[in-house]
């Protein structure tokens, strides 16, 4: 390679070994774009840009404790380093430790108090703990300094919407993306916006205007690591949308579209395959998920889907040998770290199928693994509550329905199913007092769960 080839003439070019990390990067194969990097830094041990580039790596494959340390090291190297401050403290802060990233931003903020970046980090923060105007005054002292600031205007958006003002919102918004026509997240943020307030044509609107200043740009990585970011989002957010609308052959036409631009994205392939699914389309859509697990056969939402087309043919054994391919590739690769809520999702529908066929030992066993890959699931709790139920382990069920609400206390679903089980049972006033909270939590004003900071996340469609 041209890059390997330039670094045995001078390994001191850290934007050489950045570019060759990238590369592996982008084609998932993790292993390689970490040795890259640590062979980068070894040969430029002071080079702040690659600390952090592994460190920002092991963060992406949940490798926290590393992360850390190199986090720490690129501040030993360059405390100057705003980027570090910024990306540790978004992990921390993901990780529930909420005083160590509001330390972090401080500490970043000490040694360049306009960092726009870093105001705007800390706003998102105080704006998800209830401090909206703290967030709001954050905000606008950032833009103070910088007015035409597209990441600023599109976060205040956010801001605007979540607090009932979709005209302010609109208006941030479309001048964020004025202020930059790449910027996508603004377009996307419009479109969705629009959806929510049921202005369908509006939405419409905006997804092909975003697509089409998106067709005229260069194409980015064919792929996207964690799931966020890039035009790729903008096409299934509007795949999904036409989905919702019925409108399936345009759905089916963006998400082709889609593929043919991002033909190694494997989230997206898998969501194709499951549009298919549900149409009825299972050669096209067997043929998507094989072509996911081709491109990375260590990712567990491929092979929870091909077991559920097989399903969906009764060919019960090929489910399991599926299941357990996935499972055994999954558990080589350590995906648990990877991809905690996918492999949970494989074991559930594994187990699903053996509750179904009357093998409740494997049945039992396959929930226990699913929980031990993501313990937070509490959807998975209730299903597990469910399973239990049926077998008449009343107490076991009510037990792992209360892990369930801790897990995630604000899903109503949860809630729902809890009340249902309680009456069944004839403890009618513990139904109905779980019935109320469903009840509330559903009339929860959505746009309170938006994150600013991964608003393009992709989450999975439940139609």
């Amino acid at each position: 390679m041209l890059y390997e080839q330039a670094l045995a003439l001078d390994p001191c070019q850290g934007k050489v070994w950045m570019l060759l990390a990238r590369g592996w990067e982008r084609q998932r194969l993790f292993e390689q774009a970490r040795n890259v990097l640590r062979r980068g830094i070894q040969a430029n041990p002071a080079n702040p840009f690659l600390l952090q580039a592994l460190a920002d790596l092991e963060k992406i494959l949940h490798n926290w404790e590393r992360a850390r340390k190199l986090f720490a090291q690129t501040l030993e190297v360059e405390p100057k380093f705003l980027s570090t401050y910024n990306s540790w403290a978004l992990m921390e802060i993901d990780l529930g430790n909420i005083q160590k990233g509001y330390e972090l931003l401080v500490r970043g903020l000490q040694v360049d108090p306009s960092s726009t970046r870093l105001l705007r980090s800390l706003a998102i923060l105080e704006d998800k703990h209830g401090r909206s105007k703290s967030a709001q005054c954050i905000l606008s002292k950032a833009l103070e300094n910088d007015q035409d600031n597209p990441h600023l205007l599109y976060a205040v958006g956010v801001l605007e919407f979540k607090q009932g003002n979709p005209a302010r919102a609109r208006t941030c918004f479309q001048k964020a993306y004025s202020c930059d026509p790449t910027y996508t997240k603004a377009y996307l943020a419009l479109a969705q916006m629009e959806e929510y307030l049921g202005n369908k044509e509006a939405a419409s609107q905006a997804y092909l205007k975003a697509l089409c200043e998106a067709k005229a740009r260069p194409l980015e990585s064919a792929v996207q690591l964690d799931g966020v970011g890039g035009a790729v989002a903008l096409w299934q957010a509007y795949a999904r949308f036409e989905e919702r609308q019925k409108n399936f052959r345009s759905a089916r036409h963006i998400y082709a579209d889609a593929v043919a631009r991002f033909p190694n994205d494997v989230r997206l392939l898998c969501e194709f395959a499951k549009l298919e699914l549900r149409l009825g389309n299972l050669q096209p859509a067997r043929t998507l998920l094989w072509r996911a697990i081709e491109i990375d056969d260590e990712y567990p939402y491929a092979y929870q889907y091909l077991g559920l087309l097989e399903q969906t043919e009764m060919q019960f054994d090929a489910a399991r040998n599926v299941y357990s391919r996935g499972i055994e590739r999954c558990s080589a690769s350590n995906c648990e770290t990877r991809f905690p809520t996918d492999t949970a999702s494989l074991y559930h529908s594994w187990a699903l199928l053996e509750w179904k066929c009357g093998d409740r030992t494997r049945a039992r066993n396959l929930f226990e693994r699913g929980l031990k890959a993501n313990r937070s699931a509490g959807w998975l709790w209730a299903s597990y509550a469910r399973f239990e139920a049926d077998l008449g382990n009343d107490d076991l069920a009510q037990h792992y329905y209360a892990r369930a609400a801790n897990a995630t206390p604000k899903d109503s679903s949860i809630w729902t199913s809890w009340a249902s089980f309680e009456r069944s049972r004839g403890n009618h006033e513990r139904a109905q007092t779980y019935a109320r909270r469903a009840i509330e939590l559903q009339r929860y004003d959505q746009t309170r769960s938006i994150d600013p900071a991964r608003p393009l996340a992709r989450r999975r469609f439940k139609p």
